[in-house]
């Protein structure tokens, strides 16, 4: 009989990863732009004759979409539900795909990478919002984290696949087709190719998955809501989760936007999200992955860069899937400090280093790969965690919809501007201004920041709502 019911565990979750794995590719999906895009760009800007600011608005084209999407998505997330708005994202990167592949003008291209950017934007808030809500509470930590590891997923089949690309071209023969100008005169077309498979893959699986049992109650719609629950649950502990839902939508329907900026302890709640979510852009993490296997590339030339990025992506998965299990050990303002510490000395590094004729291109990769795997170790994970502790019930979803807008309004200012600040400085200069900004991380974490790890949600909420600063 006990083995029955553990096999018959084993089924329920089996199906809530398999459901987790299918709604987290969204993050796939990012994971592989952000690191195409990179690839691309010295033979876009080649080929278009982009002027710098071109080639920032080429880059963060994408970012100003994923801006809008995440902007509307919690509106139409709770009007059509979330697994329509995760289909409507995969169709509009599909189409992105194609877009990119036949543009025949840098405007067209731009508008392609827009309405990519602006699918992406979609998946980005509802994805993780579908986990959590399909999630039993011991699982849900775990499960979530399963979105920012599909990102870095993401990042490695991207540069692994423009490494194929730019490796194979040199050995293909030329037949005047097509094909032939779209992976060899111009590979760049290849590289965005890349995304039409997983964004079909998410297409397919978006509409055969079942919708939010969550989302299901709040329309009143609660015997389908339990038959979702029961897939990945048992009859007891889905009859508690309709309970405690019922319970958390009651108190959330009390919270105000107006209550983030006026009561003392919600107000320092959203600034500690704020500044978590605006430092760790200004970190220079998504100009990393954007610009810098063009960095690379000046030393060890175009295939030499992607296989060096191709190491550095590896190591961005190793850490992330580190971090998972760091983070509640050692704590969030311990791991915290310890990550930006790295951070910050592989900038002052770079920033030194990248500008010298004579450093070579596998000591920038090792410099890279310090950086990133500090970020991917602390940063990048603490930052979601936190915003997503210390917020009350009530006003959680409108400041994390806050919080997640910030990242995008930083991660299209940056990327917009950094290669015309190279261009008017210098690369080191822009590393040195990105540790300056990083280093006043310090100084939050201990004097600001509270720790949440190891502490209910309750006592979390009692600390900042008592807060009179």
């Amino acid at each position: 009989m006990i083995k029955r019911q553990s096999t018959i565990y084993d089924k329920k979750f089996f199906y809530l990863l398999f459901v987790c794995i299918a709604s987290a590719l969204g993050g796939l999906l990012f994971g592989i732009d952000m690191l195409v895009v990179g690839g691309t760009i010295s033979q876009v800007t080649a080929q278009y004759q982009l002027s710098p600011g071109q080639v920032g608005w080429f880059v963060s084209s994408a970012l100003a979409g994923c801006l809008l999407g995440s902007l509307i998505s919690g509106v139409i997330s709770d009007k059509i539900g979330r697994k329509k708005p995760l289909i409507i994202a995969a169709i509009f990167a599909l189409v992105s795909v194609v877009g990119c592949v036949f543009a025949n003008s840098f405007t067209a291209l731009t508008i392609a990478r827009l309405i990519g950017g602006f699918g992406i934007g979609i998946a980005t808030m509802v994805s993780p919002l579908y986990i959590s809500e399909m999630s039993p509470a011991k699982h849900r930590g775990k499960l979530t984290s399963l979105f920012q590891l599909a990102i870095t997923v993401g990042i490695v089949i991207a540069i692994g696949f423009n490494a194929f690309i730019v490796n194979n071209a040199v050995n293909a023969v030329s037949s005047g087709s097509f094909f032939d100008q779209l992976f060899i005169e111009e590979m760049w077309r290849g590289m965005f190719a890349v995304e039409l498979i997983p964004a079909l893959l998410f297409l397919i699986i978006c509409s055969i998955f079942p919708e939010s049992p969550r989302w299901l109650i709040k329309e009143g719609r609660e015997q389908e809501a339990r038959t979702v629950l029961c897939k990945v649950l048992n009859e007891v502990e889905a009859e508690h989760s309709i309970t405690d839902c019922k319970a958390a939508m009651e108190e959330e329907n009390k919270g105000t936007y107006k209550e983030l900026f006026t009561h003392a302890g919600k107000k320092k709640a959203l600034y500690i999200a704020l500044f978590l979510s605006v430092v760790s852009e200004w970190s220079g993490i998504t100009a990393v992955f954007y610009y810098g296997s063009t960095m690379i590339e000046e030393a060890l030339g175009q295939g030499g860069a992607l296989d060096g990025f191709t190491i550095i992506a590896i190591i961005n998965v190793l850490f992330t899937i580190l971090s998972i299990f760091m983070i509640d050990l050692l704590g969030r303002k311990k791991l915290l400090f310890i990550g930006t510490l790295g951070c910050v000395s592989a900038l002052v590094l770079l920033s030194i280093m990248i500008d010298d004729p004579t450093t070579s291109g596998p000591t920038l990769i090792l410099l890279f790969s310090f950086f990133v795997a500090s970020f991917a170790t602390a940063i990048g994970g603490v930052k979601f965690t936190v915003s997503a502790e210390i917020f009350p019930a009530s006003i959680r979803a409108r400041a994390m919809a806050l919080t997640t807008a910030a990242v995008w309004i930083q991660g299209t200012i940056i990327n917009a501007f950094v290669p015309t600040f190279i261009e008017s400085f210098s690369t080191g200069s822009l590393f040195l201004l990105f540790a300056v900004i990083l280093s006043t991380q310090f100084i939050f974490i201990v004097k600001v920041m509270p720790e949440t790890a190891n502490r209910t949600l309750e006592d979390i909420e009692n600390e900042i709502l008592g807060s009179t600063c």
